[in-house]
């Protein structure tokens, strides 16, 4: 009986610490970018700074299960639409820290590494309260569905690359 109960619980624990999402591991970064020629209008004032901020999200799933279909991502409560592309490599440079560091995403066997690839676009998440609540709370949401069913994916770090200047 005491067997029984003790693979019961092992059984209950084991699902409950599965991936409600699909989602493994997620790693963000955001790097500025800055124009080498400025617009400016008719009296020289420039029509923008110049620069920009980039972000760049990476997920990694697991290979022998359906990948998650991904909706939308939330940086800093600003919603964008995601195009997910695979990255075939085992290895993916992405650029460099302040420090001078190289960024090297590295793909675990047995896993499959993901770009989500993000649009601005026009959303506020009012019709869910507790996304709406997650969004205030975490930098970073990932909405969408695996296995048919919805998920919320939040995490705050994000790491910052060394700007791209252009000529």
């Amino acid at each position: 009986m005491k067997y029984a109960f003790t693979s019961l619980f092992v059984v209950l624990l084991l699902a409950s610490c599965s991936p409600q999402s699909g989602i493994y591991k997620a790693s963000a970064y955001v790097r500025e970018k800055v124009a080498g020629t400025i617009r400016v209008d008719d009296s020289g004032r420039p029509l923008n700074s110049g620069v920009s901020e980039e972000h760049l999200l990476f997920v990694e799933t697991d290979s022998s299960r359906p990948a998650p279909l991904f909706t939308t991502v939330w940086i800093k409560q600003k919603a964008y639409a995601v195009q997910p592309v695979e990255i075939k490599q085992s290895q993916q440079s992405i650029g460099k820290t302040n420090n001078g560091v190289e960024v090297t995403l590295q793909k675990k066997e047995g896993t499959e590494l993901w770009q989500l690839v993000l649009t601005p676009k026009e959303e506020t998440p009012a019709s869910d309260a507790a996304l709406a609540e997650k969004v205030r709370e975490k930098n970073i949401v990932i909405t969408g569905s695996w296995k048919d069913k919805p998920f919320v994916y939040a995490f705050d770090k994000e790491e910052r690359l060394a700007p791209l200047h252009f000529q």
